[in-house]
């Protein structure tokens, strides 16, 4: 029998934080959301603010300080962001007996938000991933072949932020001009990294849940169907598929041996682009993209595809052996309402300015409407 006498305290913003109040709710688990009054998350009927102070406008770096006079006794404190993940692994330790946390070090925490040194990991790990190069100064660029800014994009270390304040993910440039114009819009570091083309379908997602024993507990692997914006944007739609459908060639085995290697334990997932992906220089690779080992991903979709780590999360602190999950459900459409709206928006758009059937959705492919 599950013991779900421990309330949560779940961290975050948008679609995430819904689906795990959602998870949490249906499983009996009682469930307070940290968030701005305007979120999304306010909607769901299993939103409900935690006793005592307005939290509405907690910020990360103030986590300690709040839990320190919350009125909880005892809770288990779920992230939904990067932000909220570092935050979470940084209580200190005269709170750690009340709060309880599913989740790796801030140590590795750190590792797995910031996208160079997760560059850095991949690069010791042996893992095959995008060339990507750090930004310190302008100057450095001048250093550099044309060609390494043919198919390029710039990204920032840490997503939460700039995305915060530019809105995107990144920004593509084909050009060292381009690259340095852009440079005076962003604050440095940035990265620049190579761009891999290809179409929606070929992102697969492998999920998973690692106790502190170093055990995987379960695993789930789904597919990019669509996405939005075109162009490093987020998926709109997705659908669960066997794992071994992902990585015929041990590839979905790399989060596993990756985070073995970091010392990780949690729930975790990154995305590993399927067999046709094609790089920019035109060589047949699979090359994993970036994990995010660090905050609740599996949400309602991934329950109802059979995976529980969600549920298990109040009984699954660093002390706490969780049981093998069972063998989740293949061919579950997965949607994200508000990027499918926007997708289909602007495909709307896009058909009856140019009145063709699709547009690009990125360099060298076309997007997947009908799916």
């Amino acid at each position: 029998m599950e013991d779900y006498s421990i309330p949560a305290l779940v961290f975050g913003v948008g679609v995430t934080l819904t689906g795990v109040l959602r998870t949490l709710g249906q499983a009996g688990v009682q469930v307070y959301a940290v968030c701005d009054r305007a979120d999304i998350a306010t909607h769901s009927r299993w939103y409900q603010t935690p006793p005592g102070a307005d939290t509405s406008r907690l910020k990360p770096a103030n986590l300690a300080a709040y839990l320190e006079t919350c009125r909880l006794p005892r809770a288990v404190l779920i992230p939904c962001s990067d932000d909220w993940a570092r935050a979470v692994a940084s209580i200190p330790q005269s709170l750690q007996n009340r709060f309880l946390v599913s989740g790796p070090s801030l140590e590795i925490v750190d590792t797995m938000v910031d996208k160079w040194k997760f560059s850095k990991l991949l690069d010791e790990a042996g893992v095959v991933h995008p060339k990507t190069r750090l930004i310190e100064r302008v100057d450095q660029m001048q250093q550099w072949p044309d060609e390494t800014f043919h198919g390029a994009f710039l990204k920032p270390l840490s997503s939460a932020e700039f995305a915060r304040r530019h809105g995107v993910k990144g920004f593509t440039v084909d050009s060292r001009a381009e690259a340095i114009a852009l440079l005076g819009l962003l604050d440095l570091p940035v990265m620049l990294q190579e761009y891999i083309p290809g179409p929606p379908s070929c992102h697969y997602f492998v999920e998973g849940f690692r106790d502190y024993t170093g055990t995987i507990r379960g695993m789930l692997a789904r597919q990019r169907l669509r996405m939005f914006p075109l162009d490093l944007g987020n998926s709109s739609l997705m659908i669960s598929v066997a794992l071994d459908e992902v990585a015929p060639a041990d590839d979905a085995q790399g989060p596993v041996d990756l985070g073995q290697q970091a010392g990780h334990g949690g729930l975790a997932g990154a995305g590993v682009p399927g067999e046709h992906q094609v790089a920019a220089g035109g060589d047949h690779r699979q090359a994993p993209l970036p994990a995010q080992p660090h905050k609740a991903i599996p949400t309602t979709p991934r329950v109802r595809c059979g995976k529980k780590g969600k549920r298990r999360a109040p009984r699954a602190s660093r002390s706490h052996v969780a049981p093998p999950s069972e063998s989740h459900r293949r061919h579950m459409t997965i949607v994200l309402p508000p990027a499918t709206w926007a997708c289909d928006s602007k495909l709307f758009l896009w058909r009856q300015a140019h009145g063709a059937a699709q547009p690009v959705a990125c360099r060298g492919a076309t997007a997947a409407p009908g799916r």
